[in-house]
């Protein structure tokens, strides 16, 4: 079913398509190896980038299809309704505000259990590993290190504003009750 806002010739549509994204991370992946491992050569950060990315697609792939099985929708659709929640664009159409609102109760999820301990532990680590980087004198990967805990402090930050925007989704799509929610429970 082809929804009026979706847009199939834009760059996001592209990137939602696996034989697109497997290149791209592929890409992206050799890249940063190229940066952080000064040693190796090209062969090696493709062969890491490899399977980096033999790991991260089929979880994102397997993720996706999760998510559509619990909203006994196409998994094509749900980047879109990923896309339509970032905008807080609450549809019209019953079905799509139910599966909007299964889809948010499912992120919020997501996102929880790592709320209360997730940033103190990375915290931690990324304190370790820099000290272990300098006293072996890695300045370099001691540097990666700093930029990626930066990173990750900002993205702690960005999921305050994603429990926000997913409180108000919920209440501007009613969905208090959620029949639907809780027979996905039991089937997942």
């Amino acid at each position: 079913m082809t929804h009026s806002h979706e847009n199939r010739h834009g760059w996001r549509w592209w990137l939602d398509r696996w034989w697109v994204a497997v290149p791209l991370t592929f890409l992206l992946m050799t890249g940063i190896r190229l940066l952080t491992d000064r040693d190796g050569g090209l062969f090696d950060a493709a062969m890491g980038a490899l399977i980096y990315t033999a790991l991260l697609t089929p979880t994102a792939i397997w993720r996706r299809r999760k998510d559509a099985r619990a909203l006994g929708a196409d998994p094509d659709r749900v980047p879109d309704l990923d896309r339509r929640i970032q905008k807080e664009d609450v549809p019209e159409d019953p079905e799509e505000r139910r599966e909007m609102a299964v889809l948010v109760r499912r992120r919020e999820e997501q996102l929880r259990p790592t709320g209360r301990w997730g940033l103190p532990v990375t915290g931690v680590g990324a304190v370790l590993l820099i000290v272990l980087f300098l006293l072996l004198g890695e300045v370099v990967a001691a540097a990666v290190v700093v930029v990626v805990a930066a990173l990750l402090v900002l993205v702690a930050l960005w999921n305050r504003r994603l429990f926000a925007r997913y409180a108000r989704l919920t209440e501007r799509l009613g969905a208090t009750s959620g029949t639907r929610h809780d027979d996905m429970r039991h089937r997942a």
